[in-house]
């Protein structure tokens, strides 16, 4: 017979129904599964009854440390510690005390704090002024973007900057805890969903504001207006728009006198 020794059931899976089709799995081939901290046999004849006990209590302590983690670092946002990445158009810079010395956290780290990256707010700014006022697409800002490495990334894309311009620290708006992640108990497969925004964690930030309320509004506008047309909102044919219409191209748009529709400029085999 085989084995398989490992500390504890809880380096196995720390998922009931997981951990059972392991405990199944392992005797259907013949293998015997021993647990050198738990004092778990398989062999042992009451180990079919010592199984699931073990596994919902592994699983009752991670889903209690999952929830000491999140309040902790829901009460850090609260109190103004940064506990994501700044994101483009952002930097961190250490932090000094009135008489310039580096301010030490009880980690003994230097402590950090996020303000504006002048070179990237500036890109950000005119990226916004390109897709709210100039007829430009989020594609026509995304090689932009890659032509300058704004933020040091050339992996600017349609998607990344729509979620680029969805932030809502660009307007002086910092929010957390605003999707979970949930897992499927039998599958084992990880989705992310929106939570509710009454479960949303806002602060205020106005000194990390990049773009105006105005500007901001125009660019949700211009870029949803996309999304209902072209994307995976476009459902509804009455919202949708023709894409020259959204981004113009052209100085002259020609009408049908017969009815009233915008014509269209087709190409075939090289010819017009």
């Amino acid at each position: 017979m085989s084995w398989f020794l490992i500390d504890e059931l809880s380096r196995m899976s720390r998922n009931t129904i997981e951990l059972l089709q392991h405990g199944e799995l392992a005797e259907s081939t013949g293998v015997r599964v021993v647990g050198a901290s738990d004092g778990y046999d398989s062999a042992n004849p009451q180990s079919s009854l010592l199984l699931p006990v073990l596994g919902s209590m592994n699983e009752a302590f991670i889903t209690q440390l999952r929830s000491k983690v999140k309040r902790g670092m829901d009460d850090a946002f609260r109190r103004g510690d940064n506990i994501s990445p700044p994101g483009v158009g952002y930097r961190l810079v250490d932090v000094k005390d009135a008489n310039g010395n580096l301010v030490i956290t009880r980690k003994n780290t230097i402590e950090k704090a996020v303000e504006i990256d002048p070179e990237a707010a500036e890109w950000t700014q005119r990226g916004a002024e390109m897709i709210a006022y100039e007829g430009s697409s989020a594609i026509d800002v995304a090689r932009l973007f890659n032509e300058h490495k704004v933020g040091g990334k050339q992996t600017w894309s349609d998607c990344r900057v729509r979620q680029h311009y969805g932030r809502e620290k660009l307007v002086g708006k910092d929010v957390f805890h605003k999707t979970k992640q949930v897992t499927d108990r039998r599958t084992g497969k990880k989705k992310v969903i929106q939570l509710p925004e009454s479960e949303w964690i806002w602060r205020d930030v106005p000194h990390l504001r990049i773009l105006s309320d105005e500007l901001a509004e125009a660019v949700k506008q211009k870029l949803g207006r996309g999304s209902e047309s072209f994307g995976r909102k476009a459902k509804d044919p009455r919202k949708k728009v023709h894409r020259v219409d959204l981004y113009p191209k052209v100085l002259i748009r020609p009408i049908c006198g017969c009815c009233g529709h915008p014509m269209i400029l087709g190409r075939s085999v090289g010819k017009y």
